[in-house]
């Protein structure tokens, strides 16, 4: 098996690389990319993803990020309403200020 490495962008504001773990359902990615959101950008509110999408699709939450992203492509991350409310009216409370 390869690593693919997988562009994210969450609200177009911030973006990153990730490397999927191997066999990883997109469910289990989201919850991967929550923890590497949080241990790169320290926000005060941890990120909740709602969606994972590809362009305009949204990614299915059983199917192998394999299947559906592969190197380089964008992922385009889809956050709670809260927590993208508070980014909207409060973005300084997210980064802890």
């Amino acid at each position: 098996m390869t690593c693919i490495s997988v562009q994210v962008d969450v609200l177009g504001i911030w973006r990153f690389v990730s490397i999927p773990i191997q066999n990883s359902t997109v469910d289990k990615f989201k919850d991967q990319l929550e923890i590497e959101f949080q241990n790169i950008y320290k926000v005060a509110i941890p990120l909740k993803i709602t969606t994972l999408m590809k362009g305009e699709a949204a990614l299915p939450n059983e199917e192998l990020v394999e299947n559906v992203l592969s190197a380089n492509d964008i992922a385009f991350v889809i956050p709670a309403d809260d927590w993208k409310d508070q980014v909207r009216t409060n973005a300084y409370k997210i980064v802890g200020l």
